[in-house]
């Protein structure tokens, strides 16, 4: 509820998005491996003050499989960059690991988070990993009610 609230504020609250995100202004997606559907429902509930319908997300045109069709997100279609894909991550990686914000920005939330949670900080290659984890656990936690 918390997350669906800021982003309440992030687009409702700023006019980016219409009050009660009129039909076709709101598009929802959650990967299947990840099973946070539910935590995009209520999501969807806070920042647009009702529930999704079937009407307006219909099973067919929500879920998404292997096969690409047309709507479905270029994204979640594996493969289209090739051969090049490796070499992209690659460069991503090294500029990643070089810059100012993963030597000191992202190890610094990341040390911050480890004494929230009780931990001892992540190793530095391990910073964004432990960061998404602690992340999905507040979200999962918090939208199953285990505190």
């Amino acid at each position: 509820k918390r997350w669906g609230t800021l982003l309440w504020w992030q687009y409702v609250g700023s006019g980016f998005v219409d009050d009660g995100c009129p039909a076709g202004q709101v598009l929802l997606h959650a990967a299947p491996q990840q099973k946070n559907e539910l935590t995009l429902q209520l999501l969807f509930e806070e920042l647009c003050e009702r529930s999704a319908t079937l009407d307006e997300f219909p099973k067919e045109a929500t879920l998404v499989d292997s096969e690409p069709r047309k709507g479905t997100p270029w994204y979640l279609v594996q493969g289209q960059c090739g051969k090049r894909l490796p070499k992209l991550l690659d460069e991503a990686q090294e500029a990643m690991a070089s810059s100012y914000w993963w030597h000191h920005k992202l190890q610094a939330a990341a040390a911050e988070a480890a004494a929230v949670v009780g931990h001892a900080p992540p190793e530095r290659s391990e910073a964004a990993k432990f960061l998404s984890a602690v992340l999905d656990c507040a979200v999962v936690h918090a939208c199953t009610g285990l505190g």
